[in-house]
Protein backbone atom coordinates (compact mmCIF):
# COMPACT_ATOMS: atom_id res chain seq x y z
CA UNK A 1 0.00 0.00 0.00
CA UNK A 2 2.80 2.45 0.88
CA UNK A 3 4.40 2.41 -2.63
CA UNK A 4 1.00 3.11 -4.22
CA UNK A 5 0.27 6.03 -1.88
CA UNK A 6 3.75 7.46 -2.43
CA UNK A 7 3.29 7.10 -6.19
CA UNK A 8 -0.01 9.00 -6.11
CA UNK A 9 1.48 11.82 -4.02
CA UNK A 10 4.49 11.98 -6.31
CA UNK A 11 2.20 12.04 -9.36
CA UNK A 12 0.33 15.09 -8.04
CA UNK A 13 3.47 17.03 -7.20
CA UNK A 14 5.11 15.98 -10.46
CA UNK A 15 2.17 17.22 -12.52
CA UNK A 16 1.77 20.48 -10.63
CA UNK A 17 5.48 21.23 -10.82
CA UNK A 18 5.60 21.18 -14.64
CA UNK A 19 4.08 23.00 -17.56
CA UNK A 20 0.36 22.46 -18.28
CA UNK A 21 1.11 20.64 -21.54
CA UNK A 22 3.09 18.03 -19.62
CA UNK A 23 0.67 17.45 -16.75
CA UNK A 24 -1.60 14.90 -18.45
CA UNK A 25 1.07 12.45 -19.59
CA UNK A 26 3.03 12.91 -16.38
CA UNK A 27 -0.06 11.91 -14.39
CA UNK A 28 -0.42 8.87 -16.63
CA UNK A 29 3.18 7.72 -16.32
CA UNK A 30 3.02 8.15 -12.53
CA UNK A 31 -0.47 6.80 -11.81
CA UNK A 32 -0.44 3.73 -14.06
CA UNK A 33 2.43 2.10 -12.11
CA UNK A 34 0.63 3.05 -8.88
CA UNK A 35 -2.54 1.34 -10.15
CA UNK A 36 -0.57 -1.81 -11.06
CA UNK A 37 1.05 -1.89 -7.61
CA UNK A 38 -2.36 -1.45 -6.00
CA UNK A 39 -3.75 -4.29 -8.12
CA UNK A 40 -0.92 -6.57 -7.00
CA UNK A 41 -1.66 -5.60 -3.40
CA UNK A 42 -5.35 -6.52 -3.83
CA UNK A 43 -4.41 -9.91 -5.29
CA UNK A 44 -2.03 -10.52 -2.39
CA UNK A 45 -4.73 -9.63 0.15
CA UNK A 46 -7.08 -12.11 -1.54
CA UNK A 47 -4.49 -14.84 -1.29
CA UNK A 48 -3.99 -15.11 -5.06
CA UNK A 49 -0.26 -14.41 -4.82
CA UNK A 50 1.46 -17.64 -3.82
CA UNK A 51 5.07 -18.24 -2.85
CA UNK A 52 5.73 -19.70 -6.30
CA UNK A 53 4.51 -16.69 -8.28
CA UNK A 54 5.25 -13.87 -5.83
CA UNK A 55 8.53 -13.09 -7.58
CA UNK A 56 6.77 -12.59 -10.90
CA UNK A 57 4.32 -10.13 -9.35
CA UNK A 58 7.24 -8.17 -7.90
CA UNK A 59 8.87 -8.15 -11.34
CA UNK A 60 5.67 -6.84 -12.93
CA UNK A 61 5.52 -4.04 -10.36
CA UNK A 62 9.15 -3.07 -10.91
CA UNK A 63 8.66 -3.14 -14.69
CA UNK A 64 5.65 -0.85 -14.34
CA UNK A 65 7.71 1.70 -12.41
CA UNK A 66 10.59 1.40 -14.88
CA UNK A 67 8.22 1.89 -17.83
CA UNK A 68 6.80 5.03 -16.26
CA UNK A 69 10.29 6.45 -15.81
CA UNK A 70 11.23 5.51 -19.38
CA UNK A 71 8.19 7.21 -20.90
CA UNK A 72 8.84 10.30 -18.79
CA UNK A 73 12.44 10.45 -19.95
CA UNK A 74 11.42 9.91 -23.57
CA UNK A 75 8.84 12.70 -23.56
CA UNK A 76 10.61 15.20 -21.30
CA UNK A 77 14.21 14.48 -22.34
CA UNK A 78 15.25 14.84 -18.72
CA UNK A 79 18.58 13.56 -17.50
CA UNK A 80 17.02 12.82 -14.09
CA UNK A 81 14.92 10.07 -15.70
CA UNK A 82 18.09 8.54 -17.09
CA UNK A 83 19.57 8.46 -13.59
CA UNK A 84 16.40 6.87 -12.20
CA UNK A 85 16.52 4.19 -14.90
CA UNK A 86 20.10 3.34 -13.97
CA UNK A 87 18.93 2.94 -10.37
CA UNK A 88 16.09 0.69 -11.56
CA UNK A 89 18.68 -1.54 -13.28
CA UNK A 90 19.91 -2.44 -9.80
CA UNK A 91 16.48 -2.41 -8.12
CA UNK A 92 14.79 -4.61 -10.72
CA UNK A 93 17.64 -7.10 -10.63
CA UNK A 94 17.48 -7.21 -6.84
CA UNK A 95 13.75 -8.03 -7.03
CA UNK A 96 14.32 -11.15 -9.16
CA UNK A 97 14.25 -14.58 -7.51
CA UNK A 98 15.31 -16.58 -10.57
CA UNK A 99 17.24 -16.15 -13.81
CA UNK A 100 14.03 -15.91 -15.84
CA UNK A 101 12.67 -13.18 -13.60
CA UNK A 102 15.99 -11.37 -13.75
CA UNK A 103 16.06 -11.32 -17.55
CA UNK A 104 12.48 -10.11 -17.71
CA UNK A 105 12.97 -7.45 -15.03
CA UNK A 106 16.04 -5.98 -16.72
CA UNK A 107 14.50 -5.57 -20.18
CA UNK A 108 12.91 -2.16 -19.62
CA UNK A 109 15.62 -0.39 -17.59
CA UNK A 110 18.60 -1.71 -19.59
CA UNK A 111 17.05 -1.20 -23.03
CA UNK A 112 15.53 2.05 -21.79
CA UNK A 113 18.91 3.47 -20.80
CA UNK A 114 20.42 2.49 -24.15
CA UNK A 115 17.42 3.88 -26.06
CA UNK A 116 17.41 7.21 -24.23
CA UNK A 117 21.14 7.63 -24.75
CA UNK A 118 21.11 6.78 -28.45
CA UNK A 119 17.77 8.18 -29.60
CA UNK A 120 17.30 11.33 -27.50
CA UNK A 121 19.47 14.38 -26.85
CA UNK A 122 19.40 13.86 -23.08
CA UNK A 123 23.16 13.99 -22.62
CA UNK A 124 26.03 15.30 -24.70
CA UNK A 125 27.74 12.78 -26.92
CA UNK A 126 30.91 13.17 -24.86
CA UNK A 127 29.09 11.79 -21.79
CA UNK A 128 27.46 8.89 -23.66
CA UNK A 129 30.10 6.33 -22.75
CA UNK A 130 30.16 7.55 -19.15
CA UNK A 131 26.45 6.82 -18.78
CA UNK A 132 26.83 3.45 -20.48
CA UNK A 133 29.64 2.61 -18.06
CA UNK A 134 27.46 3.57 -15.10
CA UNK A 135 24.63 1.42 -16.43
CA UNK A 136 27.06 -1.49 -16.93
CA UNK A 137 28.22 -1.16 -13.33
CA UNK A 138 24.60 -1.17 -12.16
CA UNK A 139 23.90 -4.29 -14.23
CA UNK A 140 27.01 -6.00 -12.84
CA UNK A 141 25.83 -5.21 -9.31
CA UNK A 142 22.41 -6.68 -10.12
CA UNK A 143 24.04 -9.85 -11.49
CA UNK A 144 26.15 -10.16 -8.33
CA UNK A 145 23.02 -9.86 -6.18
CA UNK A 146 21.27 -12.53 -8.27
CA UNK A 147 24.22 -14.95 -8.02
CA UNK A 148 24.42 -14.49 -4.26
CA UNK A 149 20.67 -15.04 -3.93
CA UNK A 150 20.65 -18.19 -6.08
CA UNK A 151 23.57 -19.64 -4.10
CA UNK A 152 21.68 -18.86 -0.91
CA UNK A 153 18.64 -20.71 -2.26
CA UNK A 154 20.83 -23.72 -3.11
CA UNK A 155 22.28 -23.76 0.39
CA UNK A 156 18.82 -23.51 1.94
CA UNK A 157 17.61 -26.38 -0.23
CA UNK A 158 20.62 -28.49 0.82
CA UNK A 159 20.01 -27.79 4.52
CA UNK A 160 16.31 -28.55 4.13
CA UNK A 161 17.16 -31.85 2.45
CA UNK A 162 19.50 -32.75 5.31
CA UNK A 163 16.90 -31.84 7.92
CA UNK A 164 14.30 -33.94 6.12
CA UNK A 165 16.72 -36.86 5.93
CA UNK A 166 17.53 -36.63 9.63
CA UNK A 167 13.82 -36.48 10.48
CA UNK A 168 12.79 -39.50 8.39
CA UNK A 169 15.95 -41.63 8.32
CA UNK A 170 17.77 -43.04 11.33
CA UNK A 171 21.41 -42.00 10.98
CA UNK A 172 22.76 -45.15 12.64
CA UNK A 173 20.84 -47.91 10.86
CA UNK A 174 19.57 -46.14 7.74
CA UNK A 175 16.03 -47.29 8.60
CA UNK A 176 13.00 -45.07 8.87
CA UNK A 177 12.00 -43.34 12.10
CA UNK A 178 8.73 -42.98 13.94
CA UNK A 179 8.14 -39.89 11.81
CA UNK A 180 8.36 -42.14 8.76
CA UNK A 181 5.51 -44.20 10.17
CA UNK A 182 3.44 -41.04 10.64
CA UNK A 183 4.19 -40.03 7.07
CA UNK A 184 3.46 -43.45 5.52
CA UNK A 185 0.49 -44.37 7.71
CA UNK A 186 -2.18 -43.07 5.27
CA UNK A 187 -0.58 -45.07 2.43
CA UNK A 188 -0.52 -48.20 4.61
CA UNK A 189 -4.21 -47.79 5.43
CA UNK A 190 -5.00 -47.28 1.74
CA UNK A 191 -3.05 -50.43 0.80
CA UNK A 192 -4.97 -52.33 3.48
CA UNK A 193 -8.29 -51.10 2.13
CA UNK A 194 -7.36 -51.95 -1.46
CA UNK A 195 -6.20 -55.48 -0.63
CA UNK A 196 -8.81 -56.29 2.00
CA UNK A 197 -6.05 -57.36 4.37
CA UNK A 198 -5.27 -56.05 7.81
CA UNK A 199 -2.35 -54.01 9.06
CA UNK A 200 0.24 -55.63 11.29
CA UNK A 201 3.01 -54.14 13.42
CA UNK A 202 5.96 -56.26 14.53
CA UNK A 203 7.77 -54.76 17.52
CA UNK A 204 11.31 -55.96 18.12
CA UNK A 205 13.71 -55.07 20.90
CA UNK A 206 17.21 -56.31 21.70
CA UNK A 207 17.36 -58.30 24.91
CA UNK A 208 20.27 -57.38 27.14
CA UNK A 209 21.25 -54.39 25.03
CA UNK A 210 22.12 -52.33 28.09
CA UNK A 211 24.48 -55.06 29.23
CA UNK A 212 26.20 -55.08 25.83
CA UNK A 213 26.75 -51.34 26.02
CA UNK A 214 28.13 -51.51 29.53
CA UNK A 215 30.38 -54.51 28.87
CA UNK A 216 31.74 -53.73 25.41
CA UNK A 217 31.13 -50.02 24.93
CA UNK A 218 28.90 -47.84 22.82
CA UNK A 219 30.54 -48.72 19.51
CA UNK A 220 29.76 -52.39 20.05
CA UNK A 221 26.18 -51.50 20.91
CA UNK A 222 25.89 -49.48 17.71
CA UNK A 223 27.20 -52.42 15.71
CA UNK A 224 24.51 -54.63 17.24
CA UNK A 225 21.80 -52.14 16.35
CA UNK A 226 23.06 -51.90 12.79
CA UNK A 227 23.14 -55.69 12.51
CA UNK A 228 19.59 -56.02 13.86
CA UNK A 229 18.37 -53.32 11.49
CA UNK A 230 20.01 -55.04 8.51
CA UNK A 231 18.55 -58.40 9.55
CA UNK A 232 15.06 -56.92 9.75
CA UNK A 233 15.51 -55.22 6.37
CA UNK A 234 16.64 -58.50 4.78
CA UNK A 235 13.78 -60.46 6.33
CA UNK A 236 11.00 -57.98 5.55
CA UNK A 237 9.20 -57.78 2.26
CA UNK A 238 10.00 -54.91 -0.07
CA UNK A 239 6.64 -53.28 0.64
CA UNK A 240 7.00 -53.52 4.43
CA UNK A 241 8.09 -50.48 6.42
CA UNK A 242 11.07 -51.17 8.67
CA UNK A 243 11.85 -48.46 11.21
CA UNK A 244 13.87 -47.85 14.32
CA UNK A 245 11.41 -46.63 16.92
CA UNK A 246 14.10 -45.53 19.35
CA UNK A 247 16.87 -46.99 21.47
CA UNK A 248 16.93 -50.73 20.87
CA UNK A 249 13.32 -50.91 19.66
CA UNK A 250 12.37 -51.56 16.03
CA UNK A 251 8.97 -51.63 14.32
CA UNK A 252 8.05 -53.45 11.11
CA UNK A 253 4.77 -52.23 9.67
CA UNK A 254 3.00 -53.92 6.80
CA UNK A 255 -0.22 -55.16 5.24
CA UNK A 256 -1.20 -58.83 5.42
CA UNK A 257 -2.04 -61.64 7.79
CA UNK A 258 0.84 -62.10 10.24
CA UNK A 259 -0.35 -65.67 10.85
CA UNK A 260 0.23 -66.60 7.20
CA UNK A 261 3.03 -69.17 6.83
CA UNK A 262 5.06 -66.95 4.51
CA UNK A 263 5.07 -64.08 6.97
CA UNK A 264 5.67 -66.35 9.96
CA UNK A 265 8.71 -67.83 8.25
CA UNK A 266 10.16 -64.38 7.68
Amino acid sequence: LAPSVVSVIFAVFDAVGHEPDQRLWRLGTDLIPAAILAGILVLARRGQVSIRNAGWFVVVGSLAVSSGILVTGWLAHGADSLGFLVIMVVVNGACALSLGQFLMAETVPVLGVIGLLLATPIVASAALWDWLAVAAVGLAAAVAILIARLRSFEEQARLLSLLTQYAYEDSLTGLGTRRTIELEWPAVLQASADSGLGVFALIVDVDGFKTINEAYGREAGDSVLRAVGQALRDSARSRDLVTRWGGDEFVVLGVGDPRAPQLRSR
